[in-house]
């Protein structure tokens, strides 16, 4: 009668740790179905990002194709104002010159 009880005891414990056990492996099951949501909503959000970035390196190739145009212009820009300060220069030059001898002319013939 004793090993009865015994044995009744230990199927006792052994139905609890059933029940406990389903009970867990129920909220895995639960926590598993959620993550595999949340692995494929992150998936997806993997897809969108890349395609994304692959617009955005687009956009900064053509931008940086466009600064280097505008560089290149700008460039060419102070080349040509450098160019034309220098014949501004010249020209202040040649004025100058042109007008010592046009004064000396008048003063030549002042004096005649």
């Amino acid at each position: 009668m004793e090993t009865l009880t015994v044995l009744e005891s230990k199927i006792s414990v052994l139905l609890g740790l059933v029940k406990k056990l389903k009970a867990e492996n129920t909220g895995l099951k639960k926590e598993c179905g959620r993550l595999k949501t949340e692995s494929a909503q992150l998936a997806q959000e993997k897809t969108q990002l890349g395609a994304d970035n692959a617009v955005l390196k687009e956009d900064v190739k053509r931008l940086t194709k466009k600064l280097e145009t505008t560089q290149e212009s700008v460039q060419a820009n102070d080349k040509s104002l450098d160019l034309l300060s220098q014949e501004k220069e010249e020209t202040k030059v040649f004025i100058d010159d042109l007008i010592k001898d046009i004064d000396s002319l008048v003063k030549s013939e002042n004096q005649q």
